[in-house]
């Protein structure tokens, strides 16, 4: 298949065609093919594209008409036209354009995000996997590699580091705890200083390094013999809103809220182990709970759920229309089959 020669301008055999952009001329004998000006700004207002972008893709169209062009000069029976389509082909263009013309004339038109009928905007407003995704504060994403005492408490929460002042109830050794502390620091040391080599890397991506590092490494640590008993690494990841976060330890939050954007944390100890913190993005409040007025708010809301949920419902209704249409094909071509009868 031979390849066409492009040229930019326009010529006084292109003024018929408006202001042309583009020529591709086919090697074999025959027009030039012209890009139009119109046909650009049209493409790219009908695909969402920039010019250059529409402009590209209108000249891929013309150089495989180009191409087809040249095959055919090849043939020794070329048909009547050079652009002479297959009639299964031309058909099914047909048909395309056909279905084309009729969502971007009938059913588009009438499936924006306007039209959106209440009870779904509600019934997703109403979902709180939808509202927490969509409408929040700051929203810290986080994974963390720490030692701690191997095991859990008889209530299945994680075992405090011995010694350390957890609750009224069991007496504080904070020598205890200091010693637990310095072992710990020692058995994690190897770890965080391969973390602090990679942490380029680390801020550059998420949280999978992190737990691919942890998921390498000797996860039993310390001496099984020591008082201080077996230590244990582990890995976590979660997203946690600093504003309304409850439950969580005040000194690991402390610690992490210091940063203002990615980065890496500790180690540092808390009543529950040592601590080495990667904060991989924080993700800026958005439409958050009274950050605007309540009218303000509650219609901000609404037309960023719309924006959301506009191409998945329009898909659904395009679903349930072409559903339509060959249900009430088949009842005609059924009552046809009747009469005949």
């Amino acid at each position: 298949m031979g390849a066409a020669a492009l040229a930019a301008g326009c010529g006084d055999d292109q003024a018929a065609h408006g202001e042309a952009v583009a020529v591709i001329q086919p090697e074999s004998d025959g027009a030039a093919l012209v890009l139009d000006a119109a046909v650009i700004t049209d493409l790219a207002a009908r695909e969402g594209v920039d010019a250059e972008a529409a402009r590209e893709q209108a000249l891929d169209v013309l150089r495989l008409v180009a191409a087809r062009r040249d095959e055919l000069a090849t043939r020794a029976t070329p048909p009547t036209h050079p652009d002479d389509l297959d009639p299964q082909r031309r058909a099914a263009l047909e048909r395309a354009t056909l279905a084309r013309l009729w969502l971007d004339e009938v059913f588009e038109p009438s499936h924006g995000a306007d039209d959106i009928p209440a009870r779904v905007l509600n019934a997703n407003m109403a979902d709180p996997r939808v509202s927490r995704r969509l409408f929040h504060p700051d929203v810290w994403f986080v994974c963390q590699a720490l030692v701690m005492p191997a095991g859990k408490a008889a209530d299945g929460q994680p075992t405090p580091v011995p010694g350390a002042p957890v609750d009224d109830e069991v007496p504080a050794d904070l020598e205890q705890a200091a010693r637990w502390y310095a072992e710990a620091e020692d058995a994690f040391a190897p770890f965080v200083a391969r973390v602090q080599r990679l942490e380029p890397e680390l801020l550059g991506g998420d949280c999978a390094l992190l737990g691919r590092l942890v998921g390498a490494s000797e996860r039993a640590l310390g001496d099984a013999e020591s008082p201080l008993g077996v230590m244990a690494l582990r890995y976590e990841s979660f997203a946690f809103a600093p504003s309304t976060v409850q439950g969580f330890d005040p000194a690991w939050l402390e610690q992490v809220a210091t940063l203002d954007g990615p980065g890496l944390v500790g180690p540092f100890p808390t009543n529950f182990g040592l601590h080495l913190v990667l904060v991989s993005k924080i993700e800026p409040a958005n439409l958050a709970d009274a950050s605007l007025p309540e009218a303000e708010l509650t219609a901000a809301r609404e037309a960023q759920l719309r924006h959301e949920l506009e191409l998945s419902w329009r898909g659904q209704e395009l679903m349930a229309s072409l559903e339509d249409m060959r249900a009430r094909r088949v009842v005609r071509m059924a009552a046809g089959l009747e009469q005949e009868r």
